[in-house]
């Protein structure tokens, strides 16, 4: 059993119409509302720790894991000592390239999106299992990223699948009709499939905004459904195997949402959101 273990203890977030009453509204200092503290050992080679820490339970014993700078951080739970710090190789049979774009910690193993290319499954040793490669396709979409944002990679241990996600950088005209965002990668059939689906259309409002134009998405397994939201959009799309509908989230309040503008600086264009 694993789960995920955030180290921000505590997000207060508010938000209210005009003239409404903020009896809802939580005050006092942070340490307050914090139950528990833990504290985790770093090496002389630990700057920074995720905001995320995978929590597995193996043998009986409870661990916390996490990677950064390609070194696997293993941590007794709850005492917090740090028991393994594995350095993983960029190059050679167990290289997995220069820059990791997502990963994926599992009981036994790890997944990571190297160099844009490819998938690399690995032991917790650093010992590579197997590559497959990310497809390639002529959708005239040349910034993207699979993994990045934020969106998390998934496994399916039964069907030995794992999914991933296509992200646009900033959202461009011809990203509008492209289809292919979420896949799918078979390890045993070592073949891949894209769950289709595209932006709704009043998104052509939201172009070049860096913001506004990346969706975020979940799959519940349970469901074997992904759900997908858009920023500037109320409602949540929601694909199954058989069907695709939207559940609406809508506000009892209106709410206008702004775009981002770019602006030319010398070689360079920024890409500005609306504050």
């Amino acid at each position: 059993m694993y789960r995920n273990i955030l180290l921000l203890f505590l997000v207060v977030y508010s938000c209210s119409p005009k003239g409404s009453s903020n009896q809802g509204l939580l005050t006092g200092k942070l340490q307050d509302y914090i139950t528990d503290t833990l504290y985790l050992e770093k090496d002389v080679n630990t700057q920074y720790l995720p905001n995320n820490l995978v929590y597995i339970e193996n043998e009986g014993n409870q661990y916390l894991y996490a990677f950064v700078n390609h070194r696997l951080l293993q941590y007794e739970y709850p005492s917090g000592k740090l028991l393994a710090a594995r350095e993983f190789e960029k190059e050679g049979p167990d290289g997995i390239g220069d820059w990791i774009s997502g990963h994926l910690i599992e009981k036994d193993q790890l997944f990571v999106i190297s160099n844009g290319k490819n998938i690399i499954n690995t032991d917790h040793q650093g010992k590579v299992l197997s590559r497959l490669d990310l497809p390639i396709e002529n959708d005239n979409l040349t910034a993207t990223m699979y993994g990045m944002n934020g969106n998390p990679l998934y496994w399916n241990e039964n069907e030995q699948i794992l999914t991933v996600k296509k992200i646009p950088h900033v959202l461009k005209e011809t990203s509008l009709g492209i289809q292919n965002w979420i896949l799918s990668l078979n390890f045993e059939q070592k073949s891949n499939e894209f769950t289709p689906f595209q932006y709704p259309d009043e998104y052509r409002n939201f172009l070049d905004d860096p913001a506004l134009g990346v969706y975020s998405s979940l799959w519940l397994p349970d469901q074997n459904i992904h759900v997908i939201s858009f920023p500037a959009t109320d409602s949540l799309l929601v694909i199954g195997e058989k069907d695709k509908y939207w559940k609406d989230g809508g506000s009892r309040e209106s709410l206008q949402i702004l775009a981002g503008t770019k602006k030319q600086e010398g070689d360079y264009i920024l890409y500005l959101s609306n504050q």
